[in-house]
């Protein structure tokens, strides 16, 4: 087999608990934004908070337990647009 018919890029694996992450291990994010605010200690930085919007098998709803990132106010992160999808309705904040 010639190197143009192995697999390239990146595939999904199974999901895993955020315990049993490990050194090097790549995470994919998914969720809402339902809050940016500037972080108190940094004018630099920003906190996103998210819930899942993407999740288990259908029928199933994505933990909708908040998600708090802190990163440069100059990160740059890919979005999406769903296309011929249903995905979790967006939560309020409690």
């Amino acid at each position: 087999m010639n190197r143009e018919d192995q697999p390239y890029g990146l595939a999904f694996g199974e999901a895993v608990p955020a315990s049993d992450f490990s050194e090097g291990q790549i995470v994919v994010l998914d969720g809402h934004v339902i809050e940016v605010a500037s972080d108190p200690g940094d004018p630099e930085l920003v906190r996103l908070t998210l819930v899942r919007a993407l999740g288990p098998p259908p029928g199933r709803n994505p933990d909708q337990r908040r998600i708090e990132l802190v990163c440069p106010r100059d990160m740059v992160f890919a979005t999406a647009v769903p296309h011929n999808i249903d995905l979790a309705p967006l939560t309020t904040r409690p």
